[in-house]
């Protein structure tokens, strides 16, 4: 799972820098820099310069990765929609609006220039 949130960051939000990345999924950087390394030894993301600074790095999805990570987020909606499917239609509207709570980032740097 740590892997996919990831991927799906990335999926949502394009290149990211390995702080960013931590951030959005709640992890200290050193996890997310071992998760990252072994996505990159899969050949599901890579790096590329920070066009704003070219010391720093991004973090951007391959072909593959991108692919990978639609087809875990088709999943997992499919799997929310068979979950909540006994839910009445009235109530979807509160549902959404409590999942968006709980998954909200916490507070985000302000990235570094």
């Amino acid at each position: 799972m740590p892997r996919f949130h990831l991927l799906a960051e990335l999926a949502r939000h394009g290149p990211l820098r390995l702080t960013q990345l931590g951030d959005r999924v709640g992890i200290s950087q050193g996890t997310a820099s071992t998760l990252t390394e072994a996505l990159v030894r899969d050949g599901l993301i890579g790096r590329s310069a920070d066009p704003r600074d070219g010391r720093a790095t991004r973090l951007v999805l391959t072909a593959e990765g991108r692919e990978r990570a639609q087809a875990w987020i088709r999943d997992y909606e499919r799997a929310a929609q068979e979950i909540f499917a006994a839910l009445p239609p009235e109530q979807w509207s509160a549902l959404t609006a409590m999942l968006r709570a709980l998954s909200a980032p916490g507070p985000q740097k302000p990235e570094q220039t």
